[in-house]
């Protein structure tokens, strides 16, 4: 999953037991300011960027570990968290023994539990001992990996301005933009898979909206909205896990049904207080909707808009939040 805002001030916020309440018997008020009548009663833990915590609060991605610690792509290192923090970073006086850069874009374990690291510059897979590195453009046709999708036992690689790459059994296959049966794009943003129909779905900025079927082990590219189309311009996708995928952009939320198609589920017209940007999205597995605004969180749930939590609820300094 690859995240993508410009503002630097927005804090990180863990949460544990999945969003449960902020403090006992807290109130939780809707966009106009009155009780929702919702009562929460979980810890909220907030970590700001200082000695023994993350190291940056510019976060890129987030990936679930094997043995239930959380890893954090950052701007400043690879941040995990498993009670306590630690991070990994260059090292300096052995480099093949670090990161290859400090910034961090996205991560993603393979089917085996290797670690993939992605990077402005290339990848590193770790496999729990050391480092292998894929920075040569022959297997990589843009270094810049913008984000990591796995895919049964392939690792998908969304890059700069070379669409997609697909890596299986040890193998680089280039997804050639406008290559037969290939893919119509570019700049991919972001993926990520449609478990009901087993596709990975695509998204651009500017270039429309896809999906990849594999047929014989051979990938298959079909667009499903043209950046004219009205759907067509909501560059970031996220995963449902009852099937298809929300895609978004700063205004506007849909969720996509390869049945059905897309149908619009909110837009900032709906925050009340105003047209706060939309940061991010994610779904929980009972259909609950969680939405990442400027002006703090928001929930869709049973087609009931809440909101917003920010810092009187806990999240925080800021309200705005990024993931």
């Amino acid at each position: 999953m690859a995240l993508h805002t410009n503002s630097e001030l927005f804090l990180c916020l863990l949460f544990l037991f999945c969003f449960l309440p902020v403090a006992a018997g807290a109130k939780v008020t809707d966009a106009t300011g009155s009780p929702s009548g919702q009562q929460y009663q979980a810890d909220i833990h907030l970590f700001r960027s200082e000695s023994g915590s993350i190291h940056s609060t510019r976060i890129n991605d987030i990936t679930n570990g094997p043995h239930g610690e959380v890893l954090f792509a950052t701007s400043f290192g690879l941040s995990t968290y498993n009670g306590s923090w630690s991070t990994w970073l260059i090292h300096r006086d052995n480099f093949s023994a670090g990161l290859l850069d400090d910034y961090v874009t996205a991560i993603e374990y393979d089917s085996s539990g290797n670690l993939w690291i992605g990077f402005g510059g290339g990848i590193q897979i770790y496999d729990g001992h050391g480092y292998t590195v894929i920075r040569d453009q022959e297997l990589l046709k843009s270094l810049e990996v913008r984000d990591l999708q796995r895919w049964n036992d392939d690792m998908w690689v969304a890059t700069g301005n070379a669409a997609l790459h697909r890596y299986h059994n040890g193998n680089s296959t280039w997804c050639a933009p406008s290559s037969r049966d290939g893919p119509g794009f570019y700049e991919a943003d972001s993926m990520a898979l449609d478990s009901a129909t087993d596709t990975l779905l695509v998204a651009t900025g500017r270039e429309g909206l896809w999906k990849v079927t594999l047929s014989n082990g051979i990938a298959h590219f079909n667009q499903i909205e043209d950046s004219g189309d009205p759907f067509g311009l909501l560059g970031h996708v996220r995963r449902d896990p009852a099937g298809g995928a929300y895609f978004f952009n700063a205004t506007q939320l849909a969720h996509y049904d390869p049945a059905t198609g897309f149908t619009p589920l909110m837009s900032t017209s709906d925050f009340g207080g105003g047209a706060y940007a939309i940061n991010d999205v994610t779904g929980g597995l009972d259909g609950t909707l969680y939405v990442a605004t400027d002006n703090g969180m928001y929930v869709l749930e049973n087609g009931q808009l809440t909101g917003p939590r920010g810092t009187f609820e806990g999240f925080g300094s800021s309200h705005g939040i990024r993931t």
